[in-house]
C-alpha cells in the first residue's frame, strides 16, 4: 500500500457494508463491493447528478468510484503522524 500513497493515493476506510465501486458515479454497473471497516484506495473526488461527491477508488485491482459518504480518510494524527489528509478534487 505504500506505493499507492507515494503515487497520491489516499488512505480510506469504508463506513458502510457492502459499499460499491462503480465503473461510473449513481448508476454504472457494479465492479464489486466493501465491506464495512475494509481499507481501500481514493485519488480525487468529483460530484455527480444524485448530488453526492464520489470518490475515483483502488481496492484490490479494481479501480472504479465509491459515494463519498460511504468512506472517510484514515487518521494520522498520532505522534510523527502527518495528520488527515484532504482528497483533492478531480481534475
Amino acid at each position: 500500500m505504500a506505493a499507492a500513497t507515494a503515487q497520491g493515493w489516499i488512505a480510506v476506510i469504508a463506513t458502510a457494508s457492502g459499499a460499491r465501486i462503480r465503473s461510473r458515479p449513481v448508476d454504472g454497473p457494479v465492479l464489486g463491493t466493501i465491506g464495512y471497516g475494509a481499507g481501500f484506495w481514493v485519488s480525487c473526488t468529483r460530484g455527480a447528478s444524485d448530488g453526492h461527491a464520489w470518490g475515483w477508488s483502488y481496492r484490490g485491482g479494481t479501480y472504479g468510484w465509491v459515494r463519498g459518504d460511504l468512506w472517510e480518510v484514515e487518521q494520522h494524527t498520532g505522534p510523527g503522524g502527518a495528520g488527515t489528509l484532504q482528497v483533492p478534487r478531480c481534475p
